[in-house]
């Protein structure tokens, strides 16, 4: 019996100690990605974003149409398509309520799953990862992988439970990060929402990587369900810190 018990002590120890090297290794990746793309110094000087760009729209034939996006620390933000020459409000956050344009362009509250999701992005300002210890992540390292013949460190970023239908489930990302330069040139997760994506995995590739004041940016998205890329966004502009209307964020109620 007392066999046993040794084994079984023993089979834990190195589990325990497996899960550590694992997140150890993980960190690591994490901070070369940091240092790599500008410095911890530069990124924790950010406290603001705005892109600009041209939203390809492959399930819709290609259509292009043109997007702006400003984030804050804080996790206000808004993004918004210019859609036939009027301004479509995909989301936007004030710090409270999330909002956005239904299909007849006026703009109205989001559910509050969304709100409690817009919230938590604010963990992933300036992107996802950075200060993950701070945030309450968890990370571990699942090893190598070859992206479009690329050598990458496959890492899994555990974050806090998303809202589905008022219920907090599991948030998980991956992100596979080349082991030449330290930028992740693929995210992945699992659409969790009911709709016609529900299982599938929302691929994100990363390229076209530019340094803007000293900071790495990615100007090239290519967004995929699974295989099928159905968006690809195309960064023009990117401002870090830029002078912001704090109004914009504020849903404005119609008359």
């Amino acid at each position: 019996m007392n066999t046993i018990k040794t084994y079984v002590l023993i089979i834990s120890l190195l589990l325990l100690s497996n899960v550590t090297l694992l997140s150890q290794n993980a960190e690591k990746i994490l901070d070369k990605y940091t240092e790599n793309t500008g410095g911890q110094e530069n990124w924790d000087a950010i406290h603001s974003l705005y892109v600009e760009g041209i939203a390809q729209l492959i399930s819709q034939g290609g259509m292009e149409l043109p997007f702006k996006r400003i984030m804050k620390k804080d996790g206000r933000q808004k993004t918004t398509l210019e859609v036939n020459g009027m301004q479509y409000v995909s989301i936007a956050f004030d710090g409270k309520i999330a909002w956005g344009s239904n299909q007849q362009m006026v703009a109205e509250e989001k559910s509050a799953d969304i709100t409690k999701n817009t919230k938590l992005s604010m963990h992933d300002f300036p992107y996802p990862g950075y200060h993950w210890k701070s945030n309450g992540y968890k990370v571990a390292y699942i090893g190598m992988a070859t992206i479009n013949d690329i050598q990458t460190y496959k890492i899994q970023l555990t974050k806090h439970p998303q809202w589905v239908d008022g219920k907090e489930v599991e948030n998980s990302i991956f992100l596979y990060i080349d082991t030449q330069t330290y930028v992740p040139i693929l995210s992945e997760s699992k659409v969790v929402e009911k709709g016609p994506n529900y299982g599938k995995v929302l691929k994100s590739y990363l390229s076209d990587y530019k340094k803007i004041d000293g900071l790495s940016y990615p100007f090239t998205v290519t967004m995929a369900y699974d295989d099928d890329i159905f968006q690809v966004l195309k960064t023009h502009i990117v401002e870090w810190n830029p002078t912001i209307d704090e109004t914009i964020f504020v849903l404005k109620k119609q008359k």
